[in-house]
Protein backbone atom coordinates (compact mmCIF):
# COMPACT_ATOMS: atom_id res chain seq x y z
CA UNK A 1 0.00 0.00 0.00
CA UNK A 2 2.96 2.75 1.15
CA UNK A 3 4.84 2.04 -2.76
CA UNK A 4 1.24 3.07 -4.39
CA UNK A 5 0.07 5.64 -2.22
CA UNK A 6 4.18 7.40 -2.96
CA UNK A 7 3.79 6.39 -6.22
CA UNK A 8 0.78 9.18 -6.40
CA UNK A 9 2.18 11.65 -4.32
CA UNK A 10 -0.42 10.99 -1.83
CA UNK A 11 1.84 10.00 1.38
CA UNK A 12 4.96 11.04 2.79
CA UNK A 13 7.30 10.35 5.55
CA UNK A 14 8.42 13.09 7.48
CA UNK A 15 12.44 12.97 8.20
CA UNK A 16 13.27 12.30 11.52
CA UNK A 17 15.84 15.11 11.81
CA UNK A 18 12.89 17.61 10.58
CA UNK A 19 10.51 16.36 13.72
CA UNK A 20 10.85 17.69 17.23
CA UNK A 21 9.11 14.77 19.60
CA UNK A 22 7.26 15.16 22.78
CA UNK A 23 4.58 12.88 24.15
CA UNK A 24 2.73 13.26 27.75
CA UNK A 25 0.11 11.09 29.39
CA UNK A 26 -3.59 12.50 29.59
CA UNK A 27 -5.84 11.65 33.02
CA UNK A 28 -8.37 10.10 30.17
CA UNK A 29 -8.45 9.76 26.56
CA UNK A 30 -9.80 12.48 24.62
CA UNK A 31 -10.61 13.30 21.75
CA UNK A 32 -8.58 16.44 20.55
CA UNK A 33 -9.00 18.69 17.36
CA UNK A 34 -6.18 20.96 15.93
CA UNK A 35 -7.39 23.77 16.87
CA UNK A 36 -7.35 21.73 20.64
CA UNK A 37 -3.76 20.48 19.71
CA UNK A 38 -2.47 23.59 18.82
CA UNK A 39 -3.71 25.63 21.82
CA UNK A 40 -2.84 23.14 24.42
CA UNK A 41 0.60 21.96 23.19
CA UNK A 42 2.22 24.16 20.71
CA UNK A 43 4.24 25.33 23.59
CA UNK A 44 6.51 22.65 23.38
CA UNK A 45 7.55 23.15 20.08
CA UNK A 46 10.89 24.77 19.64
CA UNK A 47 9.62 27.38 17.29
CA UNK A 48 7.09 29.57 16.27
CA UNK A 49 2.92 27.91 14.81
CA UNK A 50 3.87 24.85 14.29
CA UNK A 51 2.16 22.30 12.24
CA UNK A 52 1.30 19.13 14.42
CA UNK A 53 0.77 15.39 13.61
CA UNK A 54 -0.56 13.59 16.68
CA UNK A 55 -0.93 9.81 17.27
CA UNK A 56 -3.78 8.91 20.80
CA UNK A 57 -2.99 5.74 22.04
CA UNK A 58 -4.97 4.91 25.33
CA UNK A 59 -4.27 8.06 26.94
CA UNK A 60 -0.75 8.22 25.70
CA UNK A 61 -0.79 11.19 23.31
CA UNK A 62 2.63 11.43 21.13
CA UNK A 63 3.55 14.70 19.29
CA UNK A 64 5.12 15.45 16.25
CA UNK A 65 5.93 19.02 15.61
CA UNK A 66 7.13 20.68 12.35
CA UNK A 67 8.00 23.42 10.35
CA UNK A 68 7.19 23.53 6.74
CA UNK A 69 3.57 23.21 5.55
CA UNK A 70 3.40 19.49 3.10
CA UNK A 71 0.92 18.76 0.20
CA UNK A 72 0.53 15.15 0.69
CA UNK A 73 -2.30 13.73 2.13
CA UNK A 74 -1.21 11.62 4.68
CA UNK A 75 1.89 12.13 6.67
CA UNK A 76 3.63 9.61 8.86
CA UNK A 77 6.92 10.50 10.77
CA UNK A 78 10.04 8.34 10.31
CA UNK A 79 10.74 8.23 13.72
CA UNK A 80 7.41 6.11 14.44
CA UNK A 81 7.85 4.02 11.39
CA UNK A 82 11.36 2.74 13.01
CA UNK A 83 9.06 2.51 16.27
CA UNK A 84 6.83 0.48 15.20
CA UNK A 85 8.90 -1.62 13.99
CA UNK A 86 11.56 -1.95 16.70
CA UNK A 87 8.23 -1.99 19.59
CA UNK A 88 7.81 -5.47 18.16
CA UNK A 89 11.57 -6.63 19.93
CA UNK A 90 9.96 -6.16 23.20
CA UNK A 91 12.60 -4.58 24.80
CA UNK A 92 12.97 -1.36 27.01
CA UNK A 93 16.21 0.05 25.17
CA UNK A 94 17.52 3.14 23.68
CA UNK A 95 18.22 2.85 20.59
CA UNK A 96 21.03 4.58 18.73
CA UNK A 97 21.08 4.35 14.98
CA UNK A 98 24.16 5.49 12.50
CA UNK A 99 22.74 7.08 9.60
CA UNK A 100 23.72 10.56 8.05
CA UNK A 101 22.85 11.56 11.69
CA UNK A 102 22.51 9.73 14.59
CA UNK A 103 19.04 8.99 15.35
CA UNK A 104 17.77 8.11 18.75
CA UNK A 105 14.71 6.33 20.31
CA UNK A 106 13.60 5.21 23.45
CA UNK A 107 11.20 2.30 24.43
CA UNK A 108 9.83 1.70 27.70
CA UNK A 109 6.59 -0.48 28.42
CA UNK A 110 5.78 -0.36 24.55
CA UNK A 111 5.94 2.84 24.39
CA UNK A 112 8.01 6.21 22.44
CA UNK A 113 8.87 7.38 24.98
CA UNK A 114 11.63 10.03 22.77
CA UNK A 115 12.76 10.59 19.63
CA UNK A 116 15.57 12.88 18.34
CA UNK A 117 18.80 13.51 16.70
CA UNK A 118 22.19 14.17 17.52
CA UNK A 119 24.95 15.50 14.78
CA UNK A 120 27.52 13.13 16.04
CA UNK A 121 27.90 10.55 18.67
CA UNK A 122 27.26 11.70 22.25
CA UNK A 123 27.51 9.40 25.02
CA UNK A 124 27.25 11.92 27.20
CA UNK A 125 24.06 13.14 26.46
CA UNK A 126 22.84 9.54 25.34
CA UNK A 127 23.70 8.82 29.24
CA UNK A 128 21.62 11.26 30.27
CA UNK A 129 18.67 10.69 28.46
CA UNK A 130 18.48 7.09 30.03
CA UNK A 131 18.65 8.27 32.98
CA UNK A 132 15.98 10.69 32.60
CA UNK A 133 14.17 7.74 30.99
CA UNK A 134 15.09 4.72 33.68
CA UNK A 135 16.23 2.40 30.22
CA UNK A 136 19.39 0.47 31.29
CA UNK A 137 20.14 -1.36 27.63
CA UNK A 138 21.65 0.76 24.84
CA UNK A 139 21.43 -1.24 21.45
CA UNK A 140 23.75 0.16 18.47
CA UNK A 141 22.36 -0.24 14.97
CA UNK A 142 24.62 0.40 12.54
CA UNK A 143 23.33 2.43 8.70
CA UNK A 144 22.92 -0.91 6.56
CA UNK A 145 20.27 -2.36 9.43
CA UNK A 146 18.97 0.93 10.00
CA UNK A 147 17.62 1.39 6.25
CA UNK A 148 16.55 -2.25 6.08
CA UNK A 149 14.17 -1.72 9.41
CA UNK A 150 12.38 1.55 7.79
CA UNK A 151 11.97 -0.43 4.42
CA UNK A 152 10.73 -3.50 6.35
CA UNK A 153 8.18 -0.95 8.60
CA UNK A 154 6.84 1.20 5.26
CA UNK A 155 6.15 -1.87 3.83
CA UNK A 156 4.19 -2.69 6.42
CA UNK A 157 2.50 0.45 6.75
CA UNK A 158 -1.81 -0.50 6.90
CA UNK A 159 -4.35 1.66 6.58
CA UNK A 160 -4.93 1.42 10.10
CA UNK A 161 -1.85 3.78 10.42
CA UNK A 162 -3.19 5.85 8.31
CA UNK A 163 -6.02 6.47 10.19
CA UNK A 164 -4.61 6.75 12.89
CA UNK A 165 -2.55 9.65 12.10
CA UNK A 166 -5.10 11.21 10.24
CA UNK A 167 -8.31 11.46 12.44
CA UNK A 168 -11.63 12.32 10.50
CA UNK A 169 -13.65 14.63 11.41
CA UNK A 170 -16.46 15.09 9.17
CA UNK A 171 -17.41 19.06 9.65
CA UNK A 172 -14.33 19.80 6.93
CA UNK A 173 -12.68 18.99 4.24
CA UNK A 174 -11.24 15.13 5.64
CA UNK A 175 -8.24 12.81 4.63
CA UNK A 176 -11.08 10.53 3.85
CA UNK A 177 -12.43 13.22 1.28
CA UNK A 178 -8.85 13.76 -0.25
CA UNK A 179 -8.10 10.04 -1.21
CA UNK A 180 -11.04 9.22 -2.62
CA UNK A 181 -10.76 12.69 -4.68
CA UNK A 182 -6.82 12.11 -5.57
CA UNK A 183 -6.39 8.00 -5.85
CA UNK A 184 -9.86 6.78 -7.53
CA UNK A 185 -8.80 7.82 -11.13
CA UNK A 186 -5.40 6.51 -10.32
CA UNK A 187 -5.93 3.63 -8.77
CA UNK A 188 -8.72 2.98 -11.30
CA UNK A 189 -6.42 3.39 -14.26
CA UNK A 190 -4.23 0.67 -11.53
CA UNK A 191 -6.77 -2.18 -11.08
CA UNK A 192 -7.32 -1.94 -15.11
CA UNK A 193 -3.85 -2.26 -15.86
CA UNK A 194 -3.09 -5.07 -12.93
CA UNK A 195 -5.98 -6.73 -14.44
CA UNK A 196 -4.21 -6.35 -18.53
CA UNK A 197 -1.07 -7.75 -17.17
CA UNK A 198 -2.44 -10.85 -15.35
CA UNK A 199 -4.60 -12.02 -19.00
CA UNK A 200 -1.14 -11.27 -20.42
CA UNK A 201 0.55 -13.08 -18.68
CA UNK A 202 -1.91 -16.13 -18.64
CA UNK A 203 -2.20 -15.74 -22.28
CA UNK A 204 1.93 -15.74 -22.73
CA UNK A 205 1.97 -19.26 -20.17
CA UNK A 206 -0.87 -20.81 -22.37
CA UNK A 207 1.24 -20.38 -25.44
CA UNK A 208 4.42 -21.85 -23.85
CA UNK A 209 2.17 -24.76 -22.87
CA UNK A 210 0.79 -25.25 -26.31
CA UNK A 211 4.44 -25.54 -27.67
CA UNK A 212 5.64 -27.56 -24.47
CA UNK A 213 2.60 -29.95 -25.93
CA UNK A 214 3.68 -30.26 -29.15
CA UNK A 215 6.87 -31.05 -28.29
CA UNK A 216 5.63 -33.74 -26.26
CA UNK A 217 3.42 -34.86 -28.71
CA UNK A 218 6.22 -35.22 -31.30
CA UNK A 219 8.90 -37.00 -29.22
CA UNK A 220 6.23 -38.85 -27.33
CA UNK A 221 8.36 -38.99 -24.69
CA UNK A 222 7.22 -39.10 -20.99
CA UNK A 223 8.72 -35.76 -20.08
CA UNK A 224 7.98 -35.24 -15.61
CA UNK A 225 9.17 -32.21 -16.07
CA UNK A 226 6.66 -30.90 -18.67
CA UNK A 227 3.86 -32.21 -16.76
CA UNK A 228 4.97 -30.73 -13.42
CA UNK A 229 4.89 -27.58 -15.35
CA UNK A 230 1.27 -28.16 -16.91
CA UNK A 231 0.13 -29.56 -13.88
CA UNK A 232 1.04 -25.96 -11.65
CA UNK A 233 0.42 -24.03 -14.39
CA UNK A 234 -2.88 -25.40 -14.29
CA UNK A 235 -3.50 -24.61 -10.63
CA UNK A 236 -1.95 -21.38 -11.01
CA UNK A 237 -4.58 -20.02 -13.37
CA UNK A 238 -7.56 -22.14 -11.57
CA UNK A 239 -6.76 -19.87 -8.24
CA UNK A 240 -5.96 -16.97 -10.72
CA UNK A 241 -9.74 -17.21 -12.15
CA UNK A 242 -11.47 -18.05 -8.81
CA UNK A 243 -9.39 -15.12 -7.27
CA UNK A 244 -10.99 -12.94 -10.49
CA UNK A 245 -14.23 -14.05 -10.40
CA UNK A 246 -14.65 -14.01 -6.19
CA UNK A 247 -13.04 -10.07 -6.22
CA UNK A 248 -14.59 -8.89 -9.15
CA UNK A 249 -18.59 -9.74 -7.97
CA UNK A 250 -17.41 -7.75 -5.26
CA UNK A 251 -18.10 -3.69 -4.94
CA UNK A 252 -14.90 -1.70 -4.76
CA UNK A 253 -14.22 -0.64 -1.37
CA UNK A 254 -13.13 3.01 -2.55
CA UNK A 255 -16.36 3.16 -3.56
CA UNK A 256 -18.20 2.10 -0.53
CA UNK A 257 -16.30 4.07 1.78
CA UNK A 258 -17.16 7.41 -0.57
CA UNK A 259 -20.98 6.46 -0.16
CA UNK A 260 -20.91 6.14 3.58
CA UNK A 261 -18.84 9.43 3.81
CA UNK A 262 -21.22 11.19 1.96
CA UNK A 263 -23.91 10.60 4.66
CA UNK A 264 -21.90 12.47 7.28
CA UNK A 265 -20.85 15.40 5.59
CA UNK A 266 -22.73 18.64 5.40
CA UNK A 267 -24.34 20.60 8.46
CA UNK A 268 -25.35 17.25 10.71
CA UNK A 269 -23.04 17.75 13.57
CA UNK A 270 -21.55 14.05 13.38
CA UNK A 271 -17.71 12.32 13.49
CA UNK A 272 -16.99 9.32 12.15
CA UNK A 273 -14.83 6.90 14.18
CA UNK A 274 -14.20 4.39 12.47
CA UNK A 275 -15.12 2.10 9.46
CA UNK A 276 -13.93 -1.47 9.00
CA UNK A 277 -15.18 -3.70 5.55
CA UNK A 278 -14.87 -7.39 6.24
CA UNK A 279 -16.05 -9.05 2.67
CA UNK A 280 -19.48 -8.47 2.70
CA UNK A 281 -19.91 -6.87 5.83
CA UNK A 282 -19.06 -2.97 7.01
CA UNK A 283 -19.12 -1.71 10.28
CA UNK A 284 -19.19 2.25 10.87
CA UNK A 285 -18.98 4.03 14.15
CA UNK A 286 -20.20 7.65 14.73
CA UNK A 287 -20.43 10.29 17.85
CA UNK A 288 -23.42 12.45 17.22
CA UNK A 289 -26.08 14.34 19.05
CA UNK A 290 -28.14 13.90 16.34
CA UNK A 291 -30.86 11.30 16.00
CA UNK A 292 -29.64 8.16 14.54
CA UNK A 293 -32.03 6.89 12.90
CA UNK A 294 -31.66 9.63 9.92
CA UNK A 295 -28.17 8.40 9.56
CA UNK A 296 -29.75 4.70 9.62
CA UNK A 297 -32.46 5.86 6.76
CA UNK A 298 -29.83 7.60 4.73
CA UNK A 299 -27.70 4.24 4.85
CA UNK A 300 -30.36 2.25 3.84
CA UNK A 301 -30.97 4.75 0.88
CA UNK A 302 -27.91 3.74 -0.50
CA UNK A 303 -28.00 1.47 -3.68
CA UNK A 304 -24.93 -1.10 -2.69
CA UNK A 305 -26.17 -1.89 0.64
CA UNK A 306 -28.81 -4.43 1.24
CA UNK A 307 -29.17 -3.99 5.35
CA UNK A 308 -28.28 -1.51 7.69
CA UNK A 309 -29.22 -2.35 11.51
CA UNK A 310 -28.49 -0.19 14.58
CA UNK A 311 -25.91 -2.45 16.06
CA UNK A 312 -25.51 -0.57 19.63
CA UNK A 313 -25.58 3.17 21.09
CA UNK A 314 -24.50 4.43 24.27
CA UNK A 315 -23.56 7.77 25.56
CA UNK A 316 -20.39 8.46 27.36
CA UNK A 317 -20.26 10.68 30.25
CA UNK A 318 -19.65 14.40 28.86
CA UNK A 319 -19.25 13.35 25.21
CA UNK A 320 -21.71 12.99 21.97
CA UNK A 321 -23.21 9.49 21.74
CA UNK A 322 -21.42 6.62 20.42
CA UNK A 323 -23.74 4.72 17.55
CA UNK A 324 -22.45 1.65 15.93
CA UNK A 325 -23.88 0.37 12.68
CA UNK A 326 -24.16 -2.82 11.05
CA UNK A 327 -24.08 -2.52 7.15
CA UNK A 328 -24.73 -5.77 4.80
CA UNK A 329 -22.97 -5.06 1.05
CA UNK A 330 -24.59 -6.35 -1.98
CA UNK A 331 -22.85 -8.15 -4.57
CA UNK A 332 -22.57 -6.52 -7.54
CA UNK A 333 -24.47 -8.05 -9.98
CA UNK A 334 -26.89 -7.69 -7.44
CA UNK A 335 -26.85 -3.95 -8.65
Amino acid sequence: MYKILSKYKLIKILPFQDTFFHALSLPKKITLSKELLALNYAKYAPYKSPNIIDLLQDNYLMLWFYQKELPETIIIPESYAIFKELVLLNEDAIYVMQDDIVKIIVIKDKKLLNAFVLHELDDVTIKLSMDESQVFKRVNIEKGEYESILKKSLNAISFKDFYAFNRIDLDKKTLLNKLVNKASYPLALLIVFTIFVSFTHEYLLESKITKLQNIYKAKRAKNKEIQRYIKSHNMEIKKQNSFAKKELLQIPSMLLLDSIYSIFKGKDKAHLIDVSINTNKIAVKIQTDVNPVIFLNRLNEIKYFSRVIIQNSYKPRDAMRIISYDIEVKMLKDI
